[in-house]
């Protein structure tokens, strides 16, 4: 797998207002969907259920938190899809990105994206075993950094597809992450299959 060096600057671009281009370099191939028959009937590829999101599109659910958030569904290049959340009280992003990885762990691959961002430069926390299967670190920007971020990388075994994972991606300024990142890690436990 590829460095998340090049998510790393992205997402500090977007802490900073820019917009987030892509998302994280992996060897592994975006998890890409069908697309939906064009029918009356078909499913919206997202459907709003007061916080929760039925992500059709990408067989799953999730449940934000009553931050004031806002996001949309992006269609990337190579056809894949993303999530991609910002926060209007904050200089915060989020994105969801589902991956199709065979032979590979959620472990493994935050393991192997925790091994790119070491030696870089920035302070990476240890690996921790978030739960449900759910492995994340957290890395900060340089020190003397001009616009300090911190980045929580997480990957968890996508609910409802067989050798997927959703990788998230967080990054706020230092001062907000621990408040950001106590939601971020709240919706990534709302994850499941669709209902």
């Amino acid at each position: 797998m590829r460095s998340i060096l090049a998510t790393l600057a992205i997402m500090t671009m977007a802490a900073c207002g820019s917009a987030a281009q892509t998302g994280p370099k992996t060897s592994n191939p975006p998890l890409a969907k069908e697309p939906a028959p064009k029918t009356d009937d078909a499913p919206k590829p997202v459907e709003i259920d007061g916080l929760t999101l039925k992500v059709n599109a990408l067989d799953f659910q999730m449940t934000m938190t009553a931050a004031p958030w806002s996001g949309k569904l992006d269609a990337q290049q190579d056809g894949s899809l993303r999530l991609v959340f910002m926060r209007k009280d904050v200089q915060a992003v989020m994105l969801v990105i589902p991956i199709k990885a065979e032979k590979e762990t959620a472990k493994s691959i935050a393991e192997s994206q925790l091994k790119a961002a070491q030696g870089q430069n920035l302070t990476a926390s240890a690996l921790a075993d978030e739960g449900n299967g759910r492995y994340a670190f957290t890395a900060d920007s340089a020190a003397g950094d001009p616009n300090p971020t911190r980045t929580y990388f997480g990957v968890l075994p996508h609910p409802a597809l067989k050798d997927a994972f959703l990788i998230l991606v967080a990054t706020s300024d230092p001062k907000d992450s621990d408040a950001f990142l106590k939601e971020v890690r709240t919706i990534a436990d709302s994850i499941g299959p669709i209902k």
